[in-house]
C-alpha cells in the first residue's frame, strides 16, 4: 500500500502589499489599509515540501512602474506559527526598453564598431543585440564562423551604463548597402519590439573630377573669370564637395577655392577662382586629387 505524502506544513499564508500612495494589502477585490492574508482555503496550494500562490486578478493588482512586497509565513501540523515573516520586495515592469544607433553614418569606408545608446524607464537594460543584414542577398552576419547566413541572426553587443558597442563587424564590401538593427532586453525580461533600423553604404572608391574650363590643352586665355568641370562618384557614394587649387607658376602659395555649394551630383561644377589642382571629396571622406 502506498501512503500519500503528507505536507510538512498545515497552512501557508501569503499577502501582497503596495506602497504607493500608502501601504495597502490586496484582498482579491481591491486594496485595503489593514492586513489581508490568503491561505490554503483560497489561492494557496500545498505540496509535500513546496507551495504555490495564484494571485487573484493579477491584472488589477500590478501596475507598471510600481513596487510591491510579498509576505509569507507557515503553520506546521502541530499548530506552530512561523515567527519571522519572510518578505520580498519587487518591481513590476512591463515597459519595453529602447535603443538608438548613433554609428554608422550614411556612408562609411572604415567601420570597425557599431555604436548606440540605450534606455529603460524602470528596471534598467540588461542586454543589447545587433543584427546586420547585407541588402544584396538578404543574408545576416553571424560571428560564429564569420559568415553570412540566411535566417535572421542577432549578436550580443557590449553594454555600458547608457551606451552599447558592437565590435565584431564583418569585412564590408565596397559599394554595397547594409541594414543594421539593434534591440534591448531589460531586467524584467521585456524585449524591445519596435527596434531602430539604419541603412548605410560601404564606400571605398574615391570620387572623380574633370576640369573643362580652362581646357588643359589651351595655355593662353585673355581672361579667366570662371572655371568649371564635372564630378562623379560610384553609386551608392555621392560627391560631398570639390576644391580647386590655383597656383601662380612664377611662385607663390596655392589658393583653395571650395565649390561645394554649387555641386549637384555629376552636374557641372563652377568656381570663380582661376596651373590647377582639383580635389574632390565624397560623403565618405574619400578624396581624389588631380594635378593639371
Amino acid at each position: 500500500m502506498v501512503v500519500p505524502a503528507i505536507p510538512l506544513l498545515n497552512n501557508v499564508k501569503v499577502a501582497i502589499m503596495r506602497h504607493v500612495p500608502v501601504d495597502e494589502y490586496w484582498t482579491g477585490l481591491g486594496w485595503q489599509g489593514g492586513d489581508y492574508w490568503f491561505d490554503k482555503t483560497d489561492n494557496v496550494t500545498l505540496y509535500t515540501d513546496t507551495w504555490t500562490f495564484a494571485v487573484p486578478s493579477p491584472n488589477a493588482v500590478y501596475e507598471d512602474g510600481k513596487e510591491y512586497t510579498s509576505r509569507v509565513y507557515g503553520i506546521d501540523n502541530a499548530g506552530n506559527t512561523e515567527v519571522v515573516i519572510t518578505s520580498a520586495t519587487f518591481k513590476y515592469d512591463t515597459t519595453k526598453p529602447d535603443t538608438v544607433i548613433t554609428q554608422p553614418s550614411v556612408y562609411y569606408f572604415n567601420l570597425s564598431d557599431i555604436k548606440g545608446t540605450h534606455s529603460d524607464t524602470f528596471s534598467g537594460v540588461d542586454e543589447v543585440q545587433v543584427r546586420i543584414k547585407r541588402v544584396e542577398d538578404g543574408k545576416y552576419w553571424e560571428i560564429t564562423g564569420s559568415t553570412w547566413v540566411a535566417p535572421s541572426n542577432w549578436e550580443d553587443a557590449s553594454v555600458w551604463t547608457t551606451s552599447w558597442t558592437f565590435s565584431n563587424t564583418p569585412s564590408w564590401d565596397t559599394e554595397k548597402e547594409y541594414v543594421v538593427n539593434s534591440r534591448a532586453k531589460d531586467n524584467a525580461t521585456n524585449w524591445e519590439v519596435v527596434f531602430p533600423t539604419f541603412t548605410f553604404a560601404c564606400d571605398n572608391t574615391p570620387p572623380d573630377s574633370v576640369l573643362l574650363m580652362p581646357y588643359i590643352d589651351v595655355q593662353i586665355y585673355p581672361s579667366m573669370n570662371l572655371s568649371s568641370g564635372t564630378c562623379s562618384d560610384v553609386a551608392p557614394g555621392q560627391v560631398d564637395y570639390v576644391q580647386i587649387c590655383i597656383r601662380n607658376v612664377e611662385g607663390g602659395h596655392p589658393h583653395y577655392a571650395e565649390a561645394s555649394d554649387e555641386i549637384q551630383s555629376s552636374d557641372p561644377l563652377h568656381s570663380t577662382a582661376s596651373p590647377f589642382m582639383i580635389t574632390v571629396q565624397d560623403r565618405n571622406d574619400r578624396r581624389t586629387s588631380t594635378l593639371l
